[in-house]
């Protein structure tokens, strides 16, 4: 005899039911990690910037520079290793990110102040239009001590494993990453150049800070 529908209300629950009972928590958990996911970069869209995790200052393992290629403004191509022999802060950063924007002034002084034969400050633009742009900008925020460097396909994002911009790596005169920050900083700040200092040694040497090459 077939059992009668039990009493409260509700409907049978039925073999359908039951599968979709069974199949309906994983899909949605992978709906929920992939929203999660996404929100960084739907945040970094709505502020105009592309920084992705907060900032900080944080030290890592390090490791060979990559021998990365990028171009000048007048179109002549040069690799990172080229650079070797001097202390490098390599900035990856872009025209349309708030966040560069706001830090260029500074790195801007940073090398009119410290750039020398050990010491130099990269801006590398990975702007897909390259010149095109850089160069207006450098114009409208006056950035003068600073040479254009052009990544416009990218490959430093890919080879640093860049998570947001702006990044700045402080690389030593051997290639060696020594520092990584992430986020915009007031880089011609006391404290920052304090840190810089301190972590490559040569910029303390005699005739080495400041001095042009």
């Amino acid at each position: 005899m077939q059992e009668a529908p039990k009493s409260g209300g509700g409907r049978q629950r039925t073999r359908g039911d039951d599968l979709i009972a069974h199949k309906t928590p994983r899909r949605y958990r992978l709906y929920v990690l992939l929203a999660m996911l996404a929100i960084p970069g739907v945040v970094a869209v709505v502020y105009g910037s592309s920084t992705i995790w907060s900032e900080r200052s944080t030290p890592v393992q390090s490791r060979r520079a990559l021998d990365l290629k990028f171009e000048r403004a007048d179109g002549r191509s040069i690799r990172l290793a080229e650079l070797r022999g001097k202390a490098i802060l390599l900035n990856i950063w872009a025209t349309w990110c708030l966040s560069c924007r706001t830090e260029m002034p500074s790195l801007d002084r940073l090398q009119a102040q410290m750039g020398s034969k050990a010491f130099e400050v990269v801006a590398l633009s990975v702007d897909r239009d390259g010149a095109e742009v850089v160069k207006p900008f450098y114009s409208q925020f006056g950035i003068k001590d600073l040479t254009i460097y052009l990544d416009r396909e990218g490959k430093a994002v890919r080879s640093f494993k860049i998570t947001g911009l702006p990044t700045t790596l402080l690389l030593g005169p051997d290639g060696a990453e020594v520092l990584r920050w992430v986020g915009p900083k007031e880089w011609d700040s006391p404290e920052l150049i304090s840190e810089i200092s301190r972590h490559v040694p040569t910029l303390s040497e005699p005739g080495n800070r400041g001095a042009q090459p």
